[in-house]
């Protein structure tokens, strides 16, 4: 696998728990989702990953003993990446694995460009 990208950041919220009804604007991000996107771009930025570019995979570490669903937590870390270009917009995106992995207490991501 070429053009491999690791980082870690904070476990998202859920993605149930990402985005709000507000009153005359429709759905929008929950103050919850806006710190996690504020704190995990920032521990993010601190790795200096390097951006994939193309077709993509991602591989997506999540703490064993984390509560709630594991497949709700792809969309926001996902996000974070585009948002911080580190990959191109998420259409991009061929393949993504997400598991709960023992030992681990944050969201270990890894990124390669895809080559199927």
């Amino acid at each position: 696998m070429s053009d491999a990208v690791a980082f870690v950041v904070p476990v998202p919220p859920s993605l149930n728990s990402c985005f709000v009804n507000a009153a005359g604007k429709g759905r929008v991000r929950s103050a919850e989702y806006k710190a996690w996107m504020d704190a995990a771009g920032f521990l993010l930025a601190s790795q200096r990953p390097r951006r994939v570019d193309g077709p993509y995979q991602v591989i997506i570490r999540l703490p064993k003993e984390m509560r709630g669903d594991i497949d709700n937590r792809g969309k926001p870390l996902i996000d974070l990446m585009v948002k911080h270009k580190i990959t191109p917009d998420d259409r991009h995106l061929h393949k993504l694995t997400i598991e709960r992995t023992p030992g681990i207490a944050s969201a270990c991501v890894s990124v390669m460009t895809w080559e199927g």
